[in-house]
């Protein structure tokens, strides 16, 4: 399995963003009902 690192950290950002934004997204309402 040779696959270049950079496509490897490629696409690890790309998943650890689209978490992120699951995240926040899911938090966004719950902080704007809260405060």
């Amino acid at each position: 399995m040779s696959v270049p690192a950079t496509t490897v950290i490629d696409c690890r950002i790309k998943t650890l963003k689209r978490t992120f934004q699951a995240i926040a997204e899911m938090w966004e309402p719950a902080c704007s009902g809260f405060w």
